[in-house]
């Protein structure tokens, strides 16, 4: 139950810093006789002793909890009802489905059919409003009654809670909520590996745990962990062009690779990313070239979401694009009643460009007016950009994603061909 980091790997083979880096992954507990694991690792736990002829016991204790009996205004499409059935046969899991496919609807489904108060687990503020909106609409429960453990708030709902990870881990009297809830939800579980979110879940008793996901893989290979804590996959839907039902035959995206002229004039090494990002940043050539795709698609009719992994680029385009086109510039940095109103005017569709990081608004937002993508920054990870591509699918209208090829640049071009990997793959 120990694992080797491969983050840490990684970096030591690159001459990287690995100061506070975890060599292991350290899962076991011990207090005097007893040894503590984490509940997602029981059905492998169970299979080795089988296997073994070793004699066990299962004993569950679970906290006791009132019946709730939710209204319903759910109407599941036949695959997310087949999703949902193959939940409800397990008391824990992983359920993965692509963006846009409706994980939030089978997550609040669950919780009806479970009829017991529940807890849904979020790692950013937007998609805990967001559920709450959702809640409100779908189950009929008024705001006021819905549960919220965020930065400002701490309350718990008779029926439903929606909690911020980070909030919960900073909460000094977390072990209050731990017999509270019969079923836990996690929104987006592919970040479970982060140690804080392992440590709020390991501190909360259930009788039902679900992880929801689009992508159960990560960069540094750790979705293991991801199990050890939640269960397998116990359901999963796959994005099908040739079946009507998956992921309401939603029109793939048509993608446009644009070549650039940036270099780099001395060598680098790899642990100098951050440098390596500057030049990404600030260089002249390469940002006119994104900033005139953007006016193009603009000119057609086209609303634009431009994701990068740095501000100062978005800060560096939105000064490109100045007087230019209608843009919103939107981060973590923004206080909640400006992102709100920001986020509003997004969904009411008055902007024509989006300036966001992929952090902020590349998972969980569903904006359904978006109908081109631009990549500005360059990344490996094949996850994030199912993510990234995934804001798109929300959307009904014509749909492009603009890619930036630095072929120019050894590692760049690395990374292009990752990306590329997934395109001819999925996107075809």
């Amino acid at each position: 139950m120990n694992f080797l980091s491969t983050d840490y790997l990684t970096r030591k083979r690159l001459g990287m810093s690995i100061y506070k880096v975890q060599k292991y992954f350290k899962l076991i507990e011990e207090s005097g006789e007893n040894v503590f694991l984490p509940r997602g690792f029981l059905n492998q736990l169970v299979s080795f002793l089988e296997s073994s002829n070793i004699q066990y016991t299962v004993q569950y204790k679970y906290p006791e909890t009132e019946k709730v009996v939710f209204k319903s205004l759910i109407k599941l499409t036949p695959l997310q009802g087949e999703a949902l059935e193959k939940s409800l046969k397990q008391t824990q899991g992983v359920i993965v489905a692509p963006p846009g496919s409706g994980k939030t609807m089978i997550g609040m489904e669950l919780i009806v059919k479970r009829e017991l108060p529940a807890l849904i687990l979020v790692h950013r503020k937007q998609l805990l409003d967001q559920w709450v909106d959702r809640i409100e609409t779908y189950l009929d429960i008024p705001k006021l009654k819905i549960g919220r453990f965020s930065s400002s708030k701490k309350s718990v709902g008779k029926e439903i809670t929606v909690a911020l990870m980070q909030s919960l881990a900073r909460y000094k009297n977390i072990t209050e909520l731990e017999n509270k809830f019969g079923t836990i939800i996690v929104d987006e579980c592919h970040h479970i590996p982060a140690k804080t979110f392992r440590e709020v879940i390991a501190k909360l008793n259930s009788q039902y745990l679900y992880g929801l996901t689009a992508t159960p893989k990560r960069k540094h290979n750790d979705e293991q962990l991801i199990f050890v804590y939640i269960g397998d996959i116990i359901a999963e839907m796959e994005a099908d062009e040739n079946n009507h039902n998956k992921i309401k035959q939603i029109q793939k995206p048509k993608i446009i690779i644009k070549e650039t002229d940036l270099e780099i004039p001395f060598q680098w090494k790899t642990d100098r990313f951050q440098l390596l990002a500057k030049i990404i940043s600030f260089d002249t050539g390469r940002n006119k070239l994104i900033s005139g795709d953007i006016l193009k698609q603009i000119e057609d009719g086209n609303k634009v979401l431009v994701l990068s992994e740095r501000k100062e680029h978005l800060e560096i385009l939105g000064l490109c694009l100045k007087g230019k086109c209608e843009t919103i510039m939107i981060s973590g940095d923004d206080s909640t009643p400006k992102r709100t109103s920001k986020l509003k005017q997004i969904n009411y569709g008055h902007y024509q460009v989006i300036l966001s990081t992929g952090q902020f608004f590349g998972e969980g937002l569903d904006i359904k007016n978006i109908s081109t993508l631009v990549l500005a920054f360059p990344f490996s990870f094949e996850g994030k950009l199912v993510q990234y591509i995934g804001r798109l699918l929300h959307s009904t209208n014509p749909k492009f994603v603009l890619d930036y090829r630095d072929k120019k640049v050894a590692f760049l071009e690395r990374q292009f061909k990752q990306r590329n990997r997934y395109y001819k793959k999925y996107v075809p």
